[in-house]
């Protein structure tokens, strides 16, 4: 918890298949969160990349797991300013707020 925010909620269930056989069970649900898609056009053949991170996902069984950058939302509420500073953190991009659109 976070001031009046909850940012994790894990369920556990105990279920199986129709064999009888266990399926992982545990979920993690997280708050409100921002995501972030950078795309990049390289400046000769104009093609687009997407820039991603690799983070550890202990539920997939990764530890190397690429995705979008993303960050979990502060008592602030402001989602760009969030998304700035999750994006410096995770991919040294220094981006002004004001060049960033929110999509919600």
């Amino acid at each position: 918890i976070v001031g009046e925010r909850v940012l994790f909620v894990k369920f556990k269930v105990d279920c199986t298949d129709k064999a009888g056989s266990p399926i992982p069970s545990i979920i993690f649900m997280r708050g409100a969160a921002v995501g972030m898609m950078i795309l990049i056009t390289c400046e000769e053949d104009k093609k687009q990349y997407t820039i991603l991170t690799v983070q550890p996902r202990t539920p997939t069984g990764y530890y190397n797991f690429p995705e979008l950058p993303a960050g979990m939302l502060d008592d602030s509420g402001d989602f760009i300013g969030v998304a700035a500073k999750e994006l410096k953190e995770e991919t040294g991009l220094v981006v002004k707020t004001k060049d960033l659109y929110d999509l919600t």
